[in-house]
């Protein structure tokens, strides 16, 4: 009895192997299983978690670090605005040579000049960041939503052998070929249910992995500049 069944195990398994050797190329369509590839990698999803959340702190902090800077260049052209005015009414009574008083007026001007901060924007690679984090967690979302739940929880593998458990016990061939057929059939149908989600699904994981891998390079190619490379630095000049 034993042996029967593990004859017609195999026998199942055999038939499986050939339906899966015959919808092989059909397996690999353009569907959800290609999200779904994108959806599990883990290395996607938890950076585009942390950066959500990060850029946003770092902009506000940002905001307040440029508000002092503007404070302090502020201050720093009262003070060039006095040394310009003293210098254009010819300096003060104490001092008796004009043009050694002039000289020092124009090296203190140069000096606090700069001083000033020119720039205080934050940098564009983490708005870069945000937006390609901000377009996996929208994808994901959109998977979690609209995949269909085979597809996601299952390989077509695995559903046959969920469909089959009403025909395991059937002695005819063909019957179990059959329902492996109908369900294969089923599983690719899923595949592409909702078509246009899953496309914009797939837009979106390919925008943030492209976007990532943008500012990995960028900021390989600041860390060369720092260490001094000259062709790091014209790559960067060509990017950006």
């Amino acid at each position: 009895m034993v042996k029967n069944l593990d004859k017609r195990n195999n026998e199942i398994h055999e038939d499986i192997r050939e339906i899966l050797a015959l919808t092989n190329e059909n397996e690999r369509q353009f569907g959800w299983l290609w999200v779904k590839s994108l959806a599990e990698l883990q290395i996607l999803t938890k950076a585009s978690y942390i950066l959500l959340f990060i850029v946003p702190l770092l902009a506000s902090i940002w905001k307040i670090l440029t508000a002092h800077v503007n404070t302090l260049n502020a201050s720093v052209l009262v003070g060039v605005g006095k040394l310009e005015q003293l210098s254009m009414n010819g300096g003060v009574d104490s001092v008796v040579n004009n043009d050694l008083f002039e000289n020092t007026i124009d090296i203190l001007i140069r000096g606090l000049n700069s001083a000033l901060i020119k720039s205080v924007e934050m940098p564009s690679i983490w708005a870069y960041a945000f937006l390609a984090s901000l377009a996996a967690v929208l994808a994901q979302l959109m998977y979690q939503v609209w995949c269909p739940e085979p597809v996601k929880t299952m390989t077509l593998r695995a559903y046959i052998f969920s469909r089959l458990d009403s025909v395991k016990k059937v002695e005819d061939s063909y019957k179990v070929r059959n329902a492996a057929s109908i369900a294969s059939i089923e599983y690719k149908q899923l595949e592409t249910l909702t078509r246009p989600a899953f496309l914009v699904c797939f837009v979106l994981y390919s925008i943030s992995i492209l976007t990532l891998l943008y500012v990995v390079v960028l900021q390989s190619l600041n860390v060369g500049v720092a260490v001094g490379w000259e062709w790091a630095g014209c790559i960067l000049q060509k990017l950006t």
